[in-house]
């Protein structure tokens, strides 16, 4: 997705600007998810499940399941929808000339996300209306430190001055997540980030308008809140409404709440060991005075013979 064989470009000519570990050393930091790469992946992965209600709720599992495991690993997820995507990406010139819609604006009065946005939202997990394209404004937050990373398949996110890139991070315990480091990119390839090739035919000035001058949302560190999951609403929505299979819900929530149940223990234990008052030395622990006293009683008395020098 995004700027084409740019990763493979990266791969070839900036390896070392690229480094991979597992989710785990994401733990407390806090990620911009581009919500719209997860969204393909459940479409184009996830088996198609249909509820009684004939709708394909695959990737609403695949939503929760994801997410989940971001939580369990410690990581704060924000998710980032699009808005109106940039003139140029809904329009497209065919071969006479004739210049037709390629992306439609979305239609009024419907969110066709809203089960996504209602599930994140019983996790306790920000979500951020982006006016634009989600990447942009994930590049945003990184830029303005209140994200450490974007999370996304569109290699777009680095020409939005997206110091880190984090791809492939899935549910699986021990995937190897790939994080590209944008001003390693630039020293390895010798560019700034203004710089482009110009292939023939391309609209240098509108491509580098939109990547130098993205529409993103504006945010602030206290506009983002994570908050405890709402396990009761959480079942009643998937297992009642969406007709998910109860004992799953439970078992993936149950997963969960053991581990955040540990992780409040364990903060309740350091707090209780910081706060709670250490022993106070006596002044006769450091000066053992009455000890040195009775010794002296029980000493023989030594005479000295007068000295014959």
């Amino acid at each position: 997705m995004g700027i084409q064989q740019l990763a493979k470009v990266i791969e070839t000519e900036a390896p070392a600007a690229i480094s991979t570990g597992t989710a785990e050393r994401y733990r407390d930091k806090i990620l911009a998810i581009d919500a719209s790469i997860f969204i393909h992946q459940f479409h184009s992965a996830v088996p198609k499940i249909i509820n009684r209600y004939g709708e394909h709720i695959g990737v609403l599992q695949g939503l929760f399941q994801r997410t989940v495991f971001m939580l369990q690993n410690g990581i704060k997820p924000v998710y980032v929808f699009d808005g109106i995507p940039p003139e140029n990406k809904r329009l497209k010139v065919s071969k006479d000339g004739k210049v037709r819609s390629k992306n439609p604006l979305p239609s009024t009065g419907s969110d066709k996300f809203k089960d996504l946005k209602i599930l994140l939202r019983y996790l306790g997990v920000p979500i951020i209306e982006a006016p634009s394209e989600a990447e942009a404004t994930c590049a945003h937050l990184v830029v303005k430190g209140i994200a450490w990373g974007a999370v996304t398949e569109d290699m777009d996110a680095l020409p939005f001055n997206c110091n880190r890139l984090i791809r492939n991070l899935t549910a699986k315990k021990n995937i190897e997540v790939k994080e590209y480091n944008l001003q390693d990119i630039l020293k390895h390839l010798n560019l700034s980030r203004e710089q482009d090739r110009i292939p023939p035919d391309f609209d240098y000035n509108a491509a580098r308008r939109q990547f130098l001058h993205p529409v993103v949302k504006e945010v602030k560190p206290e506009d983002l809140k994570w908050t405890q999951p709402d396990n009761k609403k959480v079942r009643q929505f998937l297992s009642q409404e969406k007709c998910l299979k109860g004992p799953r819900v439970g078992s993936i929530l149950e997963k969960l709440h053991s581990v955040q149940t540990k992780k409040a223990q364990k903060r309740k234990k350091s707090k209780t060991t910081e706060t709670s008052p250490s022993k106070q030395m006596k002044i006769t622990d450091m000066f053992p005075v009455k000890k040195l006293a009775r010794e002296a009683k029980s000493r023989p008395a030594t005479h000295h013979s007068p000295s014959t020098e």
